[in-house]
């Protein structure tokens, strides 16, 4: 049942190990028109950032090379290079959200997929010339004590609690407002590492580089040449460090970078993507969810998105549901080949709930006609649930699986909370629900409607508790039967199955009623029979 934690998607988002951003550092006052805040749409963040990144050409930027991942049905891949879609850096702002110039990125090199620290760059082709003096490229390593300047947009840790998953989730750790730091350069020996990286910051890592600063410069002045970009943010160590941070040096990888830049290289075109078409998968959070529409939608209508009530916090108590309340969150909408086409964001979170089955629904803020236009596939919420025997499609944002229903189960109990008429998927077909699987559509393989809703998996095990986890303690636990992570099948006389390795769905058709012309909701409609916000 559990989603992914935001501190862990904040995490993933830049690469790993973790991307790092400026802690013990200022508001910067002023900004040079080659600094960039690289935005990407498969960023948690709402305003998009995920790494640092320098124009050092007209057409050309840099950043690390984890930061130039490619992102494609929920698997991470570190690739040579590739053609993005929605990537682009904006320039010459201290505001993430405004102001500058915003360029797209057309394709990206990395040097280094092996993620050798020193070599961890990336040169990112821009769309268009940026007609700004391009930051200087350092010609030769500086020594320990040079004086340097770092900057970024990442995790400040404003509690002074960075090995806290709440500080990570806590928005205010994510400043819109560039931040800067003035720090020296480190014998290698002080970050304790590979000697060829660049160590840069305070012995005991303040001020230094955080979560979702990868890619971020360090300047500092070279006889001769002025101020110069002398690294990159590679990361080193885990977030929170007491010790100063890696960067891959400029001076190191200046003739692979100038073979690009002078154009004796060409960047090598990625392969043709030959997997499943993954159009109509979208991600909330670290849950799965789907674009759908009931029949008699129009164009204009406000889009809907649904997923499951556990993907929304807090979530619905037992019993009850929640309804009309505004949730600004930024979704991810994938294409054929599983990378994000779209980022839409929801403004009202419509209906929640876990009782009798486990959905939310979302709206929106863009049209079902504004998505269409941008390549989205709009689902169609089904009126009837599956059958025993049916075949669907789970469309996860990670993968798509084919599945058959096995039974329905009468109650499905998990975590205090009871669904009815539960859906279990057959075994040994590869139908398996995992971790981010979470609120992902069941699709009709017949009709191509949207019939269910994945819902959860039993592990045979628990998550470690926040305490746990505290203490540095991150091994999974055996599992409770009716427990988070183990849900049991509650037979009519009150038995209780416990299947370990069994995945369910929950039904989603009794929705399908509940909404009115206009993407409104209408609890009072006939047929629509989910659970009523209230309710005890």
């Amino acid at each position: 049942m559990a989603p992914l934690p935001l501190a862990a998607v904040l995490v993933l988002a830049a690469g790993a190990p973790p991307a790092q951003a400026i802690v013990g550092g200022v508001a910067a006052t002023s900004i040079q028109g080659y600094d960039g805040s690289f935005q990407r749409l498969d960023s948690p963040r709402s305003d998009g950032h995920v790494c640092g990144a320098t124009l050092i050409a007209p057409r050309w930027a840099i950043t690390a090379g984890h930061c130039a991942r490619w992102a494609r049905g929920g698997d991470t891949e570190y690739r040579n290079s590739g053609t993005p879609k929605g990537w682009s850096i904006r320039f010459g702002s201290r505001d993430t959200r405004r102001g500058g110039q915003v360029v797209g990125v057309q394709r990206f090199v990395a040097r280094s997929v092996a993620r050798r620290p020193h070599a961890d760059i990336a040169l990112l082709r821009l769309s268009r010339a940026v007609h700004v003096s391009p930051a200087r490229l350092a010609t030769r390593p500086l020594p320990p004590g040079t004086r340097v300047r770092i900057q970024g947009w990442g995790f400040t840790d404003p509690a002074g609690d960075s090995t806290s998953y709440g500080a990570f989730q806590d928005p205010r750790s994510y400043p819109r407002k560039l931040r800067v730091a003035s720090t020296r350069i480190r014998a290698t020996r002080d970050c304790g590492t590979v000697a060829r990286i660049l160590c840069i910051g305070g012995k005991r890592g303040r001020p230094g580089p955080e979560n979702m600063d990868s890619g971020g410069p360090a300047f500092a002045r070279q006889p001769g040449r002025g101020t110069v970009i002398v690294g990159t943010v590679e990361g080193g160590g885990n977030t929170g460090a007491p010790s100063p941070s890696a960067y891959a040096p400029i001076s190191l990888n200046l003739e692979w970078i100038r073979s690009y830049l002078s154009g004796r290289r060409a960047i090598p075109r990625a392969p043709a993507y030959r997997g499943p078409d993954m159009r109509g998968a979208a991600k909330i959070g670290g849950c799965s969810a789907s674009v759908v529409r009931a029949r008699g939608a129009r164009a204009g209508d406000p889009a809907l998105l649904l997923t499951n009530g556990h993907c929304v916090d807090p979530r619905p108590k037992s019993g009850t549901a929640l309804a009309d309340r505004p949730v600004p969150t930024p979704v991810q909408l994938l294409g054929r080949d599983g990378t994000p086409i779209a980022r839409s964001l929801t403004d009202r979170l419509l209906y929640a709930t876990m009782t009798g089955t486990d959905v939310a629904l979302y709206r929106l803020t863009d049209s079902y006609q504004r998505l269409e236009q941008t390549g989205v596939r709009v689902l169609t919420l089904a009126s009837r649930g599956p059958k025993p025997g049916d075949r669907v499609s789970l469309l996860t944002h990670q993968e798509l699986k084919r599945c058959r229903i096995d039974i329905i189960v009468p109650t499905l109990r998990e975590a205090g909370y009871e669904q009815q008429n539960a859906l279990r998927y057959v075994a040994g077909d590869g139908c398996r629900s995992q971790r981010g699987d979470s609120g992902a559509p069941l699709i009709d393989d017949g009709s191509g409607q949207v019939v269910a809703i994945n819902n959860t998996h039993n592990s045979g095990e628990r998550d470690p508790t926040p305490e746990e986890i505290e203490a540095g303690d991150f091994e999974p636990k055996p599992g409770v039967p009716c427990a988070e992570g183990n849900p049991c099948e509650v037979g009519p006389d009150g038995r209780i199955v416990n299947l370990v390795g069994r995945s369910y769905g929950q039904q989603a058709a009794g929705l399908a009623a509940c909404i009115a012309p206009g993407s409104r909701l209408r609890l009072d409609r006939p047929g629509c029979t989910v659970t009523k916000p209230g309710r005890r």
